[in-house]
């Protein structure tokens, strides 16, 4: 496939356009900002299953722990509860479920359907504004959710 350089694109990072996306949860876990803010990010790819734009692309969401004069008992291990509930029910894990710990909660939302709601803010940078359930909660069959933290095999 031909293609043409052109320096002016090098230095873009792409977001994904205002919208809504069906989604799959490919990674979840800690990450840290350059200032060492620790949050949790889950990393969404836009489902090449269903129609609609911008397939295949990675659309990154943290949920940030409290402040500490923000805390709440309620928060499990610094994030706010409803985060994790909201991410839970969008993602149809089941009603009642125990889980132990947020390693657990990684794990069982993995490779999960949810729809999202994005937009840019005045930076460019896409930004999850609401989550839900998937209207196609069955991932076809072949669709294959990459994992970008397993090393390449060469």
């Amino acid at each position: 496939m031909a293609f043409t350089v052109d320096y002016s694109k090098a230095s873009q990072y792409y977001n994904v356009q205002d919208g809504e996306y069906e989604t799959v949860i490919t990674g979840a876990g800690w990450d840290k900002t350059f200032s060492g803010t620790e949050h949790v990010k889950l990393k969404l790819r836009v489902r090449d299953d269903v129609n609609q734009s911008e397939q295949g692309e990675i659309i990154d969401y943290p949920l940030w722990k409290s402040k500490p004069e923000n805390a709440k008992p309620s928060d499990i291990d610094g994030i706010p509860a409803w985060r994790i509930q909201q991410v839970s029910k969008a993602a149809q894990l089941p009603e009642g479920e125990s889980i132990s710990t947020l390693d657990d909660w990684f794990r069982a939302i993995t490779n999960k359907p949810m729809r999202v709601t994005v937009k840019q803010d005045d930076q460019g940078r896409a930004k999850v504004q609401r989550v839900e359930e998937s209207m196609y909660p069955v991932v076809a069959e072949g669709f294959v959710p990459v994992d970008d933290g397993d090393p390449l095999p060469f």
